[in-house]
């Protein structure tokens, strides 16, 4: 009875050492892929942070841009409020209009003049002829309108003629006169030459247009060699 015994707890005691002693298998964790991803970018930051400082750059970091400024859309603004501008735009002005000078009643310009101021050899005789245009609005009435030397004038009583002569033509507007001045250099030189001065008068006495003749010196006039009679 007892040897029964004594075999039966040795084979429950075998039993359990074996159970004992057979491993039981290690069981894997889940992978933690937060972890995982955390580690690589830590990996990563470090790896360039060594790079940067075994290869420093001399590249400066470029300042803070500013930004440009937004542009406002606003309504354009047409060029030019009058016509007469070519295809080519060239002749386009801004549409600010301009005052335009009042017109004078009574204007003259002188166009040309025959012979102009020089200087002349002495008992040089010649017309002077000033061509002069109205540039005015009113017209020149021939038998009105006459011209005469200025009374300041020290030299026109003897060098030249006449003192004073109706247009004898009536001008228009934009047209042209010729005044006519017969002028007699003296024959005694003067080196400091002359100026004779004349004036056109209107209907109202009034003085609307002067003109001039100056010689800046006179010199003698060459003397003829005298020949022999053969």
């Amino acid at each position: 009875m007892n040897t029964k015994r004594t075999g039966l707890w040795l084979s429950l005691a075998v039993l359990t050492l074996l159970a004992a002693c057979q491993e039981t298998p290690a069981v894997e964790p889940t992978p933690d892929v937060q972890a995982i991803r955390t580690q690589a970018v830590q990996t990563a930051a470090a790896e360039m942070t060594l790079q940067a400082a075994l290869h420093p750059t001399a590249t400066e970091v470029p300042p803070t841009l500013t930004p440009l400024p937004t542009a406002t859309v606003g309504t354009a603004v047409p060029l030019g409020g009058t016509s007469g501008g070519t295809s080519s735009g060239a002749n386009y002005t801004s549409g600010t209009p301009y005052a335009s000078p009042t017109p004078r009643q009574w204007a003259c310009q002188i166009v040309n003049q025959q012979p102009w101021d020089r200087a002349l050899n002495t008992g040089w005789e010649g017309d002077v002829v000033f061509t002069i245009k109205n540039i005015g609005t009113n017209t020149w009435w021939g038998d009105v309108v006459y011209w005469q030397q200025d009374d300041d004038c020290g030299y026109c009583d003897y060098i030249s003629s006449p003192s004073e002569r109706f247009i004898n033509v009536n001008v228009e507007p934009g047209q042209t006169v010729d005044v006519r001045i017969n002028v007699n250099v003296p024959t005694q030189p003067n080196p400091d030459g002359y100026r004779m001065e004349w004036m056109m008068i209107n209907d109202n006495g009034e003085v609307f247009c002067e003109f001039y003749f100056a010689i800046p010196y006179t010199y003698p006039a060459p003397t003829k060699t005298p020949t022999q009679d053969s």
